[in-house]
């Protein structure tokens, strides 16, 4: 989380108050919160486009029930952070990886949005998708063959992450996970070493005796 984090801080500029990055894996949902280039609140979710694919829409069903399913257990992941994470708020909110880039591209291609993700586009998608019997049947614009099997459950997840952290609009990084280590790598090598300051902010957040330490 802190490495996708930095990676995005990188790529969007660290000004600009706090930030909340969201990221959806083919295994985990990484939501993080932080101001400049320090995240302050960071979560793994163990929910992901493949895993839950594989859970709830088996051998690529697509069902009206399955994605109730889908959204309802993703949301109840989400709840016991979210009072946290609306109590430290954010200025700014993006969504990274593969997941959200798949769902803007196919949101732009047919015009239910641009410029990222937005609930009505999410919803548009979802009902078209619920018009065939199998993601196998499924003819979209945007969609690219290797995303297809992966489709439903990042879509429900990305519904359920909107929903529960009340987002209009979600922008989509480029940026992730791989940026953020070379940012981290970068780092090392110079004076500035990300991960000492992390450890120093988590001894200063947790009141740690440093005398003793």
């Amino acid at each position: 989380a802190r490495l996708i984090y930095l990676g995005v801080c990188e790529m969007q500029g660290s000004a600009g108050g706090k930030m909340l990055v969201i990221d959806i894996g083919g295994g985990s949902t990484e939501i993080v919160v932080g101001s400049n280039a320090e995240p302050e609140i960071a979560e793994s979710l163990s929910m992901g486009s493949s895993s839950y694919s594989q859970r709830f829409f088996p051998e690529g069903e697509l069902k009206k029930r399955n994605f109730t399913k889908a959204v309802l257990r993703a949301r109840n992941q989400i709840k016991p952070f979210r009072a946290t994470l609306k109590r430290y708020g954010w200025d700014r909110a993006f969504g990274s990886s593969g997941t959200f880039l798949a769902l803007a591209r196919i949101l732009e291609a047919n015009r239910w949005g641009k410029d990222g993700i937005n609930p009505h586009g999410l919803a548009e998608l979802r009902d078209t998708l619920l018009r065939f019997d199998s993601i196998e049947e499924v003819e979209l614009e945007g969609l690219k063959e290797h995303r297809r099997g992966v489709l439903p459950g990042g879509l429900a997840i990305a519904i359920a992450v909107i929903e529960e952290l009340e987002c209009e609009r979600l922008p989509v990084s480029d940026a992730a996970l791989r940026e953020g280590l070379l940012v981290d790598l970068l780092g090392r090598l110079s004076d500035r070493d990300v991960r000492a300051e992390s450890v120093q902010h988590l001894a200063e957040r947790f009141h740690v005796d440093a005398a003793q330490t």
